[in-house]
């Protein structure tokens, strides 16, 4: 197929990883075969056609992460379908995938946060390090891997914001507020006379180096424990509980997308959904008669 061919050469010059290009050649090949089984042209291609090839899927009981992933592929072919001229018109779809299958995220309360965040013993370089990240990751809502791969050339600390880069032409710029840069601050000056610092990593283990996943969860688990928070929290509760607070106090979900990192609305939708879901519940435990 000759437009499969010349997309594939356009997939290939993009930054994307070896999986996500592998995954996008596939779901449009399929999408593609599907349109020609129906005898359809290809500049004839419109919203209702990839919503029914979505629902297709759906019926397939294929898993809500393979439908968001193919609607991201789809919309891709058809944006480069548009730039070829192949199609009039451009054509983007929006497909809602219902919530009951995903994974409703573990969050804290504010509350929560402060105990969470008061545990660590700041008279220790462990303790000041520990404060630091987890402010920071409570401030920025970062992932574990994004906080441990952290370089010291990814902070701005006088601008207070930090870069993530997820690869030589995307960075996200993500402001840091105020009180995670305290933390952040006192422990850069430790950082800089501690006798094992050997990296540029901002934040390292106490042989000076590189943290590992395993190593931040069972940190994460031991002041979780110590701030007898009972919930069952793991390495992105902070992240989760960012997003959560943010959205709670008017933020614009665009906006935390972004800071997020997340490439369409249809994962970061899920913390609007369950702000929505305990707003309902609220008002239905104060407004029905039998309620309580």
């Amino acid at each position: 197929m000759a437009l499969m061919a010349e997309y594939i050469k356009y997939i290939n010059s993009k930054s994307f990883t070896n999986n996500t290009k592998e995954a996008y050649i596939s779901d449009c090949n399929m999408f593609l075969n599907y349109v020609q089984e129906l005898n359809i042209e290809f500049y004839d291609i419109d919203n209702i056609l990839v919503i029914k090839y979505l629902n297709n899927l759906k019926m397939q009981k294929k898993a809500n992460s393979t439908i968001t992933r193919n609607l991201s592929s789809i919309n891709n072919l058809l944006a480069f379908m548009y730039k070829k001229k192949i199609i009039k018109e451009p054509v983007v779809t929006e497909f809602e995938i219902p919530i009951k299958d995903r994974p409703v995220p573990v969050t804290l309360t504010v509350d929560e946060v402060d105990l969470l965040l008061n545990t660590q013993d700041l008279t220790t370089f462990k303790g000041l390090r520990d404060k630091a990240m987890l402010e920071l990751m409570y401030a920025c809502g970062v992932k574990v891997s994004e906080l441990l791969s952290l370089s010291i050339y990814d902070l701005d600390l006088e601008r207070r914001q930090m870069f993530l880069r997820k690869n030589k032409r995307k960075t996200r710029v993500i402001p840091i507020g105020k009180i995670a840069l305290k933390y952040l601050t006192d422990y850069m000056d430790e950082r800089k006379n501690y006798p094992k610092n050997k990296s540029d990593l901002v934040f390292f283990n106490l042989k000076g180096e590189k943290l590992t996943r395993q190593g931040f969860w069972k940190l994460i688990k031991e002041y979780s424990k110590e701030a007898n928070i009972e919930k069952n929290i793991n390495t992105y509760t902070l992240r989760h509980s960012f997003a959560i607070h943010l959205i709670e106090n008017g933020a614009d979900i665009t906006a935390v997308q972004r800071i997020l990192g997340h490439k369409n609305l249809v994962a970061t939708a899920i913390y609007k959904d369950v702000i929505d879901n305990y707003k309902i519940k609220e008002v239905y435990e104060n407004s029905h008669p039998r309620a309580k």
